[in-house]
């Protein structure tokens, strides 16, 4: 499957989805409740039985974004508010995977509070390293601590 693009991904939709997953309660060790298996960041989460039967809105968050499921589109819209599930269908955060629902290409995880998505590390080609919990204690050490007028990325990579 080739990546998506989501050129028109913006941070305000970033920023309304983590709200909304945030209101519903979904944190850690919510999903580790809901999942089992490894995470080897190669694959979706595995959804425990609970998660498939259930039609919490919480459950259908985590079948969506943790577990790679397709979900209805109607249960994605009460999930998060339809314009916000429109507006990420549009940026190619959410895709078709039949005329009636939605799926979520990427992997996500939560990692120290913070809500990280990226490419599996399977066999795209393309694909960049994983978010893990490397990635939440790097984040944690390069936040400043104050406003900063200027910053270059330098990308060293993995």
């Amino acid at each position: 499957m080739a990546l998506p693009d989501i050129s028109q991904f913006t941070c305000s939709a970033g920023i309304n989805l983590i709200e909304r997953l945030r209101e519903h309660g979904i944190d850690g060790a919510y999903i580790r409740s809901m999942t089992h298996g490894p995470d080897d960041l190669l694959a979706p989460l595995h959804p425990r039985r609970e998660a498939l039967d259930s039609n919490d809105p919480r459950a259908i968050a985590v079948q969506l974004f943790f577990c790679g499921a397709p979900v209805e589109k109607t249960e994605a819209a009460e999930l998060l508010s339809s314009g916000l599930a429109e507006k990420l269908h549009a940026a190619g955060i959410l895709l078709n995977s039949s005329a009636n629902s939605w799926i979520f290409p990427f992997l996500f995880r939560t990692v120290h509070g913070l809500y990280l998505f990226s490419d599996y590390l399977g066999t795209e080609r393309d694909a960049v390293m994983g978010a893990s919990q490397t990635t939440g204690i790097l984040y944690q050490a390069a936040r400043p601590r104050h406003h900063v007028g200027r910053i270059l990325d330098v990308g060293c990579g993995a």
